[in-house]
């Protein structure tokens, strides 16, 4: 039997610095990516976990249980993705002479890495690294103004999976749990490693 639960954790306290890179190289012989580029000013972040639980029955009762992690899926809210941006995390054409996106019923979105800092009430940050994802279309609203002001932002929904070389979904780090301040210092130059 097994069933499968969703947890979500949502950044509250502080949140900065939402990158993202291109992933370029994912297989037997390594990973590589693009040099990571900021996404305007971070407002929301919300990483969704999906787990699976399997339990092993026998004479008549649970023996073993085991639980994975299936995918986790991100939403990210900034004050404001460019017109090129949107058009490399969502697979579209792009005229840089223009400045105008395409998008085409064959685009396809690449995979990315997502990189940003969450701060704590207590100081310090938790750095969190998404390793393999890609972003899909979310709905557009916009409405007239009216007499009190009501501010939108653009948000990207991703869904992450394993990178194939090393079979990693994310990493995190704490820099107040006593790490290196090499990590925290070239945590978004350093996307293919552990760091």
């Amino acid at each position: 039997m097994s069933e499968t639960q969703v947890q979500k954790l949502s950044v509250k306290d502080g949140l900065k610095n939402i990158y993202y890179a291109r992933l370029t190289k994912d297989n037997s012989t390594g990973v590589t990516y693009d040099t990571p580029v900021k996404l305007g000013h971070a407002r929301k972040a919300t990483i969704t976990k999906e787990t699976e639980t399997v339990t092993v029955y026998g004479d008549n009762a649970a023996v073993a249980t085991k639980t994975r992690l299936k995918s986790l899926g991100l939403s990210i809210e900034t004050t404001d993705i460019p017109i090129k941006d949107q058009a490399i995390l969502l697979g579209h054409g792009y005229d840089s002479v223009t400045g105008v996106l395409t998008a085409s019923g064959d685009d396809s979105a690449p995979y990315v890495a997502v990189l940003f800092e969450a701060t704590k009430m207590t100081g310090g940050s938790v750095f969190y690294k998404l390793c393999k994802g890609k972003f899909a279309e979310t709905n557009e609203e916009m409405a007239t103004q009216e007499e009190n002001m009501s501010p939108s932002s653009p948000t990207l929904e991703g869904k992450f999976i394993v990178r194939d070389y090393d079979n990693v979904f994310y990493t995190k780090a704490d820099s107040a749990e006593s790490i290196s301040t090499a990590v925290t210092n070239t945590w978004y130059n350093n996307v293919e490693g552990g760091n």
